[in-house]
């Protein structure tokens, strides 16, 4: 049986300090979060193990663009990457969408996606 403080951890942002420190850790892989200009498209290499990418944003400097379902493994949950968004934006360390959206629309080739692609966006210098 799963001990009450494991099962607790996985669900909620109880320690968001701990969840950001994870997810320094991850974006800091250039194989998972290569570098790619507007106009350019992920290395055919880089398309099974990349979770997203860094660029230059016209409006926000540099960013960490993360697929949303990547971020809601980092951080253990749909609820818990919620509320750690909430809480990164409320820092200054995260950026919404049009709209107060959690998600940014974003075009890149190369990324296995249907639709509109959508990311969790990250400002690079404050993580």
């Amino acid at each position: 049986m799963l001990g009450e403080t494991e099962r607790s951890d996985a669900l909620t942002p109880c320690d968001p300090s701990r969840r950001l420190r994870t997810i320094r850790n991850k974006v800091q892989n250039e194989t998972r979060f290569p570098k790619i200009e507007k106009g350019e498209a992920l290395a055919p290499s880089l398309r099974q193990k990349a979770w997203g990418f860094v660029r230059a944003h016209p409006q926000h400097g540099s960013i960490i663009a993360v697929d949303p379902v990547r971020f809601e493994r980092i951080v253990g949950s749909k609820a818990a990457a919620e509320a750690v968004f909430d809480q990164l934006f409320s820092q200054g360390m995260a950026i919404r969408g049009n709209g107060g959206k959690r998600r940014v629309q974003i075009a890149v080739q190369g990324f296995d996606r249907t639709g509109r692609s959508r990311w969790v966006c990250l400002r690079a210098g404050t993580l």
